[in-house]
């Protein structure tokens, strides 16, 4: 039993630095920038996010509430917390804060972040949400 154990444990150990190797080969992310310990954040283009935040206009805005919340000023603000605009439950009582990893989470796929959320619209394409979060970052 102990030399069952040994090759399964060695199978897996060998499986592991496998794949490890191989990761890079399959990395499909643009490039990228980051500090020591922090995640990596992909560059954004703001002028390429402002074309491709038109996408976005059909639910928001840069200064009204629509059928989304106003976008002015989001990087840094807590979410939920918008003057007359009526949140779901779920984003209102979250400890979200708008910052560009959120945000690059949130646009890929807001309800894996928030389960609760109304928010269905997602944005695929890493560079794309990387051009869309470094525009609204210019628009405090």
């Amino acid at each position: 039993m102990p030399l069952k154990l040994f090759i399964t444990l060695r199978q897996i150990l060998s499986s592991a630095a496998m794949l490890a190797a191989l990761a890079p080969a399959y990395a499909q992310e643009p490039a990228t920038a980051g500090g020591s310990g922090a995640p990596a954040v992909v560059l954004g283009d703001p002028d390429a996010g402002k074309a491709a935040y038109a996408a976005c206009m059909a639910c928001h805005a840069l200064d009204d509430n629509g059928i989304g919340p106003k976008h002015r000023g989001l990087v840094g603000r807590k979410a939920g917390t918008v003057a007359g605009y009526k949140y779901s439950p779920a984003l209102r009582k979250s400890d979200l804060t708008w910052t560009p990893q959120t945000l690059d989470r949130w646009l890929q796929d807001p309800r894996a972040v928030l389960e609760d959320t109304r928010m269905f619209f997602s944005v695929t394409d890493a560079k794309e949400r990387a051009d869309i979060i470094a525009y609204l970052a210019t628009e405090k």
